[in-house]
C-alpha cells in the first residue's frame, strides 16, 4: 500500500472544489462520492499515489472542470495522462453518446495499465451504484440516463474488454453486471424483499417457474426444487407462501410483474 503524501490531500481538495456543485445522476448525492469511491477501489487494487490521484480527478477533463495543463501543472504529466485516457471526450459540445462510447471501447485496449485500472474502478463504482439504486426504484432508474444510451449493453462490453485485458477489477465488474441482469428479471417489490431478507436465510427459498416445475436458487445457480406449479394459490404475502417449513418467493422470468398468489405443491405434499 503506497504512502499518501500532501499531493493526495491537494488532489482531494482540487476535486472537491472543481466538482463541488455537481450531484450524482438523478439524485442529491454530491458527485465527490463517486470520485472517492473510484479512488478507494484503485487503492484497494494496489494502485500507487499517482493512480489514486487520477481516480479522484478522472472526470475533470471529461466534465470540463479543469484543463489538461491545469492537472499536469498541479499533479504531474503522468496523472494528467491517466485522466486524459479515462476521458471519452474533451469536446464542447460532446459528440453523441453512442459515438463517444464506441470510440472509448475501441481505444481502451491501447491504454496504459494505470489508465485501465482507474477506468475499471470508475466503471465498477458506477455500476455498483446502479445496482443499489435499481434495488430501490427498478426500471424507473433508466429515466435518469440519456434516452439514446444503453447502459447494460455498454457495461457488458466494458466487462468483456476489461476481462480480456486482465484488469485486477474485471471479475468484480462482471459479478456486479450479473447481479444487475438478475435483478432486472425481478419486480421491485421482490428486489426490496430480497434485500431485506437476503437469499441465504435459513427458512428462505428463492424459486422460479420453468414450465410446470420449479427451480430453487443456490450459490451454484438454479437447481430443481422438486415442486410443481399448480396455478393460483391463496397466499396473502410472500412471507405466507409455505412449502414445508420454507418461506418461498416465486419468480417468473420475463414477466412484467409477479402475482404473489401462485400455488406450488411438492411431489408428495399438499399445495402451498
Amino acid at each position: 500500500m503506497p504512502d499518501l503524501t500532501d499531493r493526495f490531500v491537494k488532489a482531494l481538495a482540487f476535486a472537491t472544489e472543481r466538482h463541488g456543485e455537481q450531484r450524482r445522476k438523478g439524485t442529491e448525492v454530491p458527485y465527490v462520492s463517486h470520485l472517492l469511491g473510484t479512488c478507494g477501489l484503485v487503492l484497494e487494487a494496489g494502485g500507487d499515489e499517482d493512480e489514486a490521484i487520477a481516480g479522484l480527478l478522472h472526470d475533470t477533463l471529461e466534465d470540463q472542470v479543469a484543463t489538461f495543463d491545469e492537472v499536469a501543472d498541479a499533479f504531474g504529466e503522468r496523472v494528467a495522462g491517466i485522466v486524459r485516457e479515462c476521458s471519452d471526450s474533451e469536446e464542447d459540445p460532446k459528440p453523441p453518446w453512442k459515438e463517444r462510447k464506441a470510440a472509448y471501447l475501441e481505444a481502451l485496449p491501447h491504454h496504459s495499465p494505470s489508465a485501465i485500472l482507474v477506468s475499471n474502478a470508475d466503471k465498477l463504482h458506477n455500476l455498483r451504484t446502479i445496482v443499489a439504486d435499481y434495488r430501490q426504484i427498478g426500471e424507473q432508474l433508466w429515466e435518469r440516463f440519456n434516452p439514446e444510451s444503453e447502459p447494460v449493453r455498454y457495461y457488458s462490453a466494458l466487462a468483456g474488454v476489461f476481462t480480456y485485458l486482465d484488469s485486477p477489477l474485471a471479475d468484480e465488474l462482471l459479478a456486479t453486471l450479473e447481479e444487475l441482469k438478475r435483478l432486472r428479471l425481478l419486480p421491485v417489490s421482490q428486489v426490496r424483499f430480497m434485500a431485506r431478507r437476503g437469499l441465504d436465510g435459513q427458512n428462505l427459498a428463492l424459486l422460479r417457474i420453468v414450465g410446470q416445475s420449479a427451480e430453487r436458487w443456490t450459490t451454484n445457480g438454479w437447481v430443481p426444487a422438486g415442486m410443481e406449479w399448480t396455478g393460483i394459490g391463496g397466499a396473502a404475502d410472500y412471507d405466507d407462501i409455505k412449502v414445508g417449513e420454507a418461506s418461498v418467493i416465486l419468480i417468473e422470468f420475463g414477466a412484467d410483474s409477479i402475482n404473489p398468489f401462485l400455488g406450488l405443491r411438492t411431489a408428495d405434499g399438499p399445495q402451498a
